[in-house]
């Protein structure tokens, strides 16, 4: 993930599905991987900093623009 306005990785972001509520963080370069179920899922990602925000991702799709 990146800052939108300055393009700046955003690094400690949580990153989690739910309502099952597994999660990772993300990378000091703002890169995350998590295991999706099949079809899509709501995703919910939360830095400090920044307003939380709920996601649909889809499995196997390598990279998203949130």
């Amino acid at each position: 993930m990146v800052d939108r306005e300055s393009g700046a990785p955003i690094r400690g972001a949580r990153v989690e599905v739910s309502p099952a509520g597994r999660g990772v963080l993300t990378a000091a370069n703002g890169r995350f991987s998590l295991a999706l179920g099949q079809g899509r899922e709501a995703v919910v990602v939360s830095a400090l900093g920044f307003a939380p925000r709920t996601i649909q991702l889809t499995a196997g799709v390598a990279d998203t623009t949130i």
